[in-house]
């Protein structure tokens, strides 16, 4: 199999091929992946490669994973129908009886895969036109009867596979662009009800004297799950990465008080902002992480903290944290660089690391210290403002 480079990718989509036995699909997937002709090549099993393309605007990493049309390798080539975003069902326009293996494979994708999954028929090797056995409009027919989009080919054109992945990934960022509307206002609504809800809690409960609200910002591939995992579960759970946003909470004591701390773990893709930027509202601290490894996402804290401005208030406890100092032997930003750039935006900085024990034992901590202070403060203040008013109103008696 192809091995994969580190890129810099928006989205990545999953394609199979599929069809029987000759039908030109590993010559095609060669021929636009590298751009060489080779009939020669079949493939054992699965095998997979993958082409990066920019479209719309966006770079998207396009997986394709070509499949052995023989029988015997039926069973394999279902395992990789989970997860997919799409299938080629392959025919050779040349052959008498194209479509029996196409039903066949089609019945397996719809009991295997998704329901939501878009389907391609392609006729190839249309180079071979006077030998044709299939029309056109045959192949379109039948694609029409079994509500697939249909494209004829062959690996001899200059465009062999553009105008079908074309269509594909136009369909896929529509999904993805309807998905994103559709989290937005789930999270419009979950954000209404939170903030309806915690001051609830706060008055009503008495498990605990307060409530702090936490949020983790930062790009994607950085960390932040793991950290979020190890402090809620001291461990890590999984290394899938967020979807939108995700939340715990947790009960410490610290100073003499019962503290709740709500934890939020946020998406670092960017077609998350929109999600992302109402849960700031109403935070008490913000995490800035970043990858100590990876300069990029040192550079990228300054956008996240343009976007916790945007809704967080005056009083938000900010914290700068480089994560992965366990990978050391690979530092990018220096210790140096990311105190310099905490002084500048007056942060506090910290290092960490979701290896130790507790990574973020350290910054919580001066978050909690610094929100006591930040209350007793207000208290001390709430309560000279009440004497004045008591004051005055007793000032006034006198004299009346």
């Amino acid at each position: 199999m192809q091995k994969i480079e580190q890129e810099k990718f928006q989205h990545q989509i999953k394609i199979l091929f599929l069809g029987d036995t000759d039908t030109g699909k590993t010559t095609l997937l060669l021929k636009y992946v590298t751009g060489k002709f080779d009939p020669s090549q079949t493939t054992i099993g699965v095998d997979f490669k993958y082409k990066s393309v920019g479209y719309q605007g966006k770079m998207i990493r396009i997986q394709i994973w070509d499949t052995a049309g023989q029988e015997r390798y039926r069973s394999i080539n279902q395992t990789q129908f989970k997860n997919a975003n799409c299938f080629f069902f392959f025919y050779d326009i040349t052959n008498q009886k194209p479509f029996e293996e196409v039903l066949r494979l089609l019945n397996d994708v719809e009991q295997l895969a998704s329901p939501d999954v878009i389907k391609i028929l392609i006729g190839n090797k249309i180079d071979l036109n006077s030998n044709r056995k299939v029309s056109y409009d045959k192949g379109k027919q039948f694609a029409q009867e079994n509500r697939l989009e249909f494209f004829e080919t062959s690996v001899l054109q200059d465009r062999i596979l553009e105008d079908p992945i074309n269509y594909v990934l136009e369909q896929f960022l529509k999904q993805k662009e309807l998905e994103q509307k559709q989290n937005i206002q789930k999270n419009q609504i979950n954000v209404a009800l939170s903030n309806q809800i915690v001051p609830m809690l706060n008055k009503k409960t008495k498990q605990f004297d307060q409530i702090l609200k936490i949020i983790l910002l930062g790009d994607n591939g950085i960390g932040k799950s793991s950290l979020y995992q190890k402090y809620c579960f001291q461990t890590i759970i999984s290394t899938t990465p967020t979807i939108g946003v995700d939340c715990y909470d947790k009960i410490v004591e610290f100073q003499g008080k019962k503290l709740k701390i709500i934890l939020w773990d946020t998406s670092g893709q960017e077609a998350f902002m929109p999600i992302v930027q109402p849960h700031c509202n109403n935070a008490n601290s913000v995490f800035f992480i970043y990858n100590i490894t990876s300069k990029d996402t040192f550079q990228g804290i300054i956008k996240w903290i343009n976007l916790a401005k945007k809704s967080a208030s005056r009083n938000t406890i900010n914290v700068l944290i480089g994560n992965k100092i366990d990978l050391n032997s690979s530092r990018q930003v220096s210790s140096t660089e990311g105190q310099q750039l905490a002084q500048d935006l007056k942060l506090k900085f910290y290092e960490t690391s979701a290896r130790y024990d507790n990574p973020l034992e350290d910054p919580i901590n001066y978050v909690l210290e610094q929100f006591l202070k930040l209350n007793e403060k207000q208290q001390i203040q709430s309560n000279q403002k009440t004497v004045q008013i008591e004051n005055r109103n007793q000032s006034l008696s006198c004299n009346c």
